[in-house]
């Protein structure tokens, strides 16, 4: 047995595992959103990082990561919005399609066989949907009226605060 050869390995060894860990840390991280079991209930967990490879992304380099199969989606966290991917646990990427597939009714609720409306939709579409229910499912801002908080500003400056003020310095000065 040549005692030599088996430390040389071993060097080579441990300089690729170096080499590994270093360019896995070094990897750009991603948001992603992932569909996970638990008990039998689907789900979506939000909120994690992957590290990104070339055609791969994952969490830990002695976890099984997720191959890149599809294009990247915007993921939107408080005011920040980034490119990532939604995993499955079969071991991919998957892409999001916003394109639906809408069943047309009737006056009485009943389906249309056949009819179909397509297109790409973002809003809210619920049961009974109504124009009226469109001001609650929107963001809206009020854009208030200034003149009246800058006037109760003003009487209550010149009439409270003034005063006290004066007091104060007046206090301060030996008055």
């Amino acid at each position: 047995m040549d005692l030599r050869r088996d430390t040389k390995n071993l060097l080579v060894d441990q300089r690729g595992a170096i080499k590994k860990v270093l360019s896995f840390y070094n990897s750009p991280t991603v948001p992603t959103i992932r569909l996970t079991s638990d008990h039998g209930v689907t789900c979506f967990e939000l909120g994690k990082r992957a590290r990104k490879r070339e055609n791969t992304i994952t969490d830990a380099l002695d976890k099984n990561g997720w191959e890149i199969s599809s294009e990247p989606v915007l993921i939107k966290s408080g005011k920040e919005v980034e490119l990532g991917y939604v995993t499955h646990p079969s071991g991919v990427t998957l892409t999001i399609k916003p394109d639906v597939k809408i069943q047309a009714v009737d006056e009485n609720g009943e389906k249309i066989p056949g009819k179909y409306v397509e297109g790409s939709y973002c809003g809210t579409i619920g049961r009974a949907c109504d124009i009226d229910d469109f001001n609650q499912s929107i963001e809206r801002e009020k854009s208030g009226n200034w003149l009246l908080p800058l006037v109760i500003g003003i009487v209550v400056g010149v009439m409270f605060f003034s005063p006290l003020f004066a007091w104060l310095m007046g206090f301060a000065g030996g008055n």
